[in-house]
């Protein structure tokens, strides 16, 4: 239950309200898993170059800013321990 409070930013809903909870729980989903894409591309650069720095990573499918929040992701869901 704690990672999932954290997750939800903490809030506490009344019983009663599980529409806002469930509300809450897509959004958090959704920003989630919107970037996957990018950040499967990102991590093969990563994997591919063996650098985290997002100003190499970059290429012509994404920006270094893009890069950055991917490896910002990535490094949250720890996919970037052995680099």
């Amino acid at each position: 239950f704690t990672d999932l409070a954290r997750g939800t930013g903490g809030k506490c809903y009344q019983v009663g309200a599980a529409n806002q909870v469930l509300a809450k729980l897509v959004d958090i989903l959704t920003e989630e898993f919107s970037h996957l894409e990018l950040d499967r591309q990102v991590l093969a650069r990563v994997q591919e170059l063996g650098s985290l720095d997002p100003a190499e990573l970059a290429c012509d499918g994404f920006s270094r800013f893009q890069a950055a929040g991917a490896l910002a992701r990535l490094g949250k869901r720890q996919l970037l321990g052995r680099f």
